[in-house]
């Protein structure tokens, strides 16, 4: 019973694929037919996500007819790395950020997504001095990962005060920034970055 279970939901998705490329080359035969051009079909169905770091974007759907494909992530070139029919690999650079503009390209054909970094990680903060002054200025050490490689893009905050001099001593992974001015003990601490919450976090 479990095995004609498997193979009729197996089956069942591969008549799902089937049919969707199907309808797609059906479109773009239409389209020869009309124009006396085949048309690339593109359908984008998932994106993968990077570290801070940068590295190589997967793009999964469906993309037939292919010839000068490219893609851009917030209206920035991601140079294509590979494409066949079910994947596009593209080299994407260092950054922050979520929810951010995909949009593969080909001949006038467009398919629009959205592409998003790795959310910040803490793994520990240290201060230079056991006791803060209530004055601030104290210096804070943050270490982590998916911190990026600009200051003016973290926003790091103990108690829901602003801590200031925020610094990268180490791209992506070591920052460091002055205390605030404040009071009392086991204050929360939160790091966002490129408008992203930390996934993990020592508050």
């Amino acid at each position: 019973t479990s095995y004609i279970a498997a193979s009729t939901s197996s089956a069942q998705q591969t008549s799902t694929s089937v049919h969707s490329l199907v309808t797609s080359l059906s479109a773009s035969a239409a389209a020869s037919a009309t124009t006396g051009e085949v048309k690339p079909s593109l359908s984008i169905t998932s994106v993968s996500s990077l570290p801070s770091i940068g590295g190589v974007i997967t793009i999964s759907g469906l993309f037939y007819y292919t010839q000068r494909v490219s893609v851009r992530v917030a209206s920035r070139d991601c140079p294509v790395l590979n494409v066949d029919f079910t994947t596009i690999l593209c080299q994407h650079r260092p950054g922050v950020g979520a929810s951010l503009p995909l949009v593969v390209s080909d001949s006038g054909v467009v398919a629009s997504s959205s592409f998003s970094y790795h959310p910040p990680i803490i793994s520990s903060a240290t201060a230079s001095t056991l006791i803060s002054s209530t004055l601030g200025g104290s210096a804070i050490t943050i270490t982590g990962d998916n911190f990026g490689e600009s200051p003016s893009s973290i926003d790091i905050r103990f108690g829901g005060v602003r801590c200031t001099s925020v610094d990268i001593i180490v791209p992506h992974e070591v920052v460091t920034c002055l205390s605030p001015p404040g009071t009392g003990r086991n204050k929360a601490l939160r790091v966002i970055v490129g408008g992203q919450l930390p996934s993990s976090s020592s508050s």
